[in-house]
């Protein structure tokens, strides 16, 4: 089974190929029921395995063949950046509201007063 699941994740780009690794891995389980005496469980393993099978080819078809490369180097360090630059304009907002807050607060008191 870690060997279906290794080989599943080693071949994720060309989604077909990794559908075998997904299905054997079904089909000893299913075999694994059968050994321990369970034969409903193995035809229910069987028969969901099948149709799981047959609904990800499906959905498969109608997907490219392989998957896109994933970002360069330098567009994740840019991604990287851009999303640090969020969160200290964030912070920023956050510290600004806090301030106008405590002004507000202090203005009542001195007015209070």
């Amino acid at each position: 089974m870690i060997t279906g699941a290794v080989l599943t994740v080693r071949w994720h780009r060309r989604r077909f190929l990794a559908l075998i690794p997904l299905s054997v891995v079904g089909l000893m389980c299913a075999l694994a029921f059968v050994r321990f005496s369970a034969p409903d469980l193995a035809l229910t393993q069987l028969a969901i395995e099948v149709v799981t099978i047959i609904l990800l080819l499906l959905a498969l078809f109608f997907l490219p063949q392989r998957t896109p490369v994933e970002s360069t180097p330098r567009r994740r360090l840019r991604d990287l950046l851009h999303h640090h630059a969020r969160i200290d304009a964030e912070i920023q907002r956050h510290q600004h509201q806090d301030q106008r807050a405590r002004v507000a607060r202090d203005l009542d008191e001195f007015l209070a007063d």
